[in-house]
């Protein structure tokens, strides 16, 4: 998000299971360990803005509980907690909904300024590389940078060849820092790791 003018949440595009759309990594006991948000799932075309959550109450305090026995030490726990109280869930949130306070609150916290946009409010149609160029378009962008993940559908989509759009590929490699609770440095962590460590 530090890298770009305007971050763009594809909040309209498919639920994948077992994703980074419902789900974060933690260190608990030392390990990392799968975090998921109970989630309805009706259809398998179901879009991220449409899912709606199961009964959170169990699984908010769950977390709670979790987070303060493995971070309640952390020099830095109280920022990481701050953040993580936006896990009070209001009847009307969808994941869209939660993942967005999340991300918003934790960007403004880090001091990160990109403008955060929700793909779904643009009226933009259109799949996959052909969509993506148009919502680059639409804010008048002279590059596109991608997770790297996507590389395999952007070429086979030849993006490059259909735009004057850059195209560029975010390869994030994490510095390491001091880990409370791990004698080896564990990456890709949430966020929340970072905060409860490092502030």
């Amino acid at each position: 998000m530090s890298q770009v003018d305007h971050f763009i949440l594809l909040d309209d595009v498919q639920l994948e299971k077992q994703s980074w759309q419902t789900r974060n990594l933690l260190l608990l006991n030392g390990e990392a360990r799968w975090v998921s948000l109970p989630v309805k799932r009706d259809k398998l075309s179901q879009s991220i803005r449409d899912t709606e959550f199961l009964d959170t109450s169990r699984w908010s305090k769950k977390l709670m509980l979790s987070f303060q026995q493995n971070y309640g030490k952390h020099i830095h726990y109280a920022a990481a907690r701050d953040i993580l109280d936006l896990l009070e869930f209001q009847p009307e949130d969808t994941l869209s909904i939660f993942n967005e306070k999340v991300i918003r609150e934790t960007a403004k916290r880090l001091g990160i300024r990109a403008h955060i946009h929700r793909a779904g409010d643009l009226g933009i149609s259109g799949t996959r590389s052909a969509r993506l160029i148009s919502i680059c378009e639409y804010f008048d962008a002279e590059e596109y940078l991608s997770p790297v993940g996507s590389a395999d559908y952007l070429s086979e989509d030849g993006f490059v060849d259909k735009t004057t759009i850059s195209l560029r590929f975010q390869k994030y490699q994490p510095a390491q820092y001091v880990q409370k609770g791990s004698q080896e440095f564990v990456s890709h962590l949430s966020t929340m790791d970072v905060v409860a460590n490092l502030g």
